[in-house]
């Protein structure tokens, strides 16, 4: 062990700050690391909170993905998409991106 050790509960504090300033991946970064490396005692709270900002990323995303079809640039929509598939967990919210995405992409033909 080392000779500083990182305060898990203050680094859980600071990624609830990032999701009420709409920073979205940062928060992810440090939850998740907090879900790996936290104490027992703060990983029910740790996952929480990973859980919220892959969700604060995701809406973030598909916002960015809305706003590209509607000014035409399916490509970048389709862009959005793949970045949005790459942090998803979920194998059926996967497969809902994958196939939007497809769609885009066969617009695009």
């Amino acid at each position: 062990m080392g000779l500083f050790r990182k305060d898990w509960g203050k680094e859980l504090d600071r990624v609830e700050e990032l999701l009420a300033r709409d920073l979205p991946v940062p928060a992810l970064e440090i939850a998740e690391r907090a879900e790996r490396k936290a104490g027992a005692d703060l990983q029910v709270r740790a996952a929480g909170l990973a859980l919220r900002a892959r969700q604060a990323l995701l809406a973030s995303v598909l916002a960015k993905v809305d706003a590209a079809e509607a000014a035409g640039d399916l490509e970048d929509a389709a862009d959005w998409l793949l970045s949005a598939l790459e942090r998803e967990p979920s194998a059926t919210r996967r497969a809902e991106l994958e196939a939007r995405r497809q769609a885009l992409l066969d617009r695009l033909d």
